[in-house]
């Protein structure tokens, strides 16, 4: 899985924590990401103009 290869990588480059960005309609890829063990760490609010 490419989540997987990134996180190797980032290890390897001794990084500390992967991040990404999911949009809040897109429930399935918030559940896949929640499972791949990624969790909220911060929230963005934006207003539509």
């Amino acid at each position: 899985m490419l989540l997987k290869e990134a996180e190797v990588w980032a290890r390897k480059k001794g990084l500390y924590s992967i991040s990404l960005f999911v949009h809040v309609g897109n429930k399935s890829a918030y559940a896949a990401y929640r499972k791949s063990g990624f969790g909220e760490h911060h929230l963005k609010m934006a207003k539509v103009l």
